[in-house]
């Protein structure tokens, strides 16, 4: 196993105890709100796209395994992916704090926008219950990009010389 394999890996158990220890229910549609968007985001924004997009897609998808949401697995897969990746793509590409944020609020508008639009076609959920759950999707991307970019300032400031 590769280094990046390894981190990916770590980050993506991170995520998945981070979404499943931390959850929110949200009764009126059945889902929940957690935290592991800020790790998905920190990530992305401190190693890059591609380990954002691992941890992202690999650890939502472990905690919808584990947690009893299987079914959003493939919706899971892309949305956190790109949740991770669009912050490392953005931030990396250029770096400086606007394109940190940039990227951050990004990849969260894709989450919730994925989500949005996947959940919308989903039988059994439909587009009623997908806009219903789109505010909580927004306020949890919305902390995510908050967190993630945070704690990326935070990391940053710890090993300034």
């Amino acid at each position: 196993m590769g280094i990046r394999a390894l981190v990916i890996t770590v980050f993506a158990a991170a995520v998945a105890a981070l979404t499943l220890f931390f959850r929110i229910p949200v009764p009126a549609t059945g889902g929940y709100l957690n935290l592991g968007d800020v790790l998905i985001i920190f990530a992305g924004l401190r190693l890059g796209p591609v380990v954002g997009a691992g941890a992202g897609a690999f650890g939502s998808a472990a905690a919808d395994l584990i947690g009893g949401y299987a079914t959003f697995l493939p919706v899971t897969l892309f949305a956190k992916g790109l949740e991770g990746w669009l912050p490392g793509l953005v931030a990396h590409r250029s770096p400086g704090r606007g394109r940190a944020w940039a990227g951050a609020a990004l990849g969260a508008a894709a989450m919730a926008l994925g989500y949005l639009a996947a959940e919308s076609l989903m039988p059994g959920i439909g587009p009623a219950i997908a806009l219903a759950e789109f505010p909580g999707n927004i306020l949890q991307g919305l902390a995510g990009a908050i967190g993630g970019y945070g704690l990326s300032r935070s990391v940053d400031a710890a090993f300034r010389d």
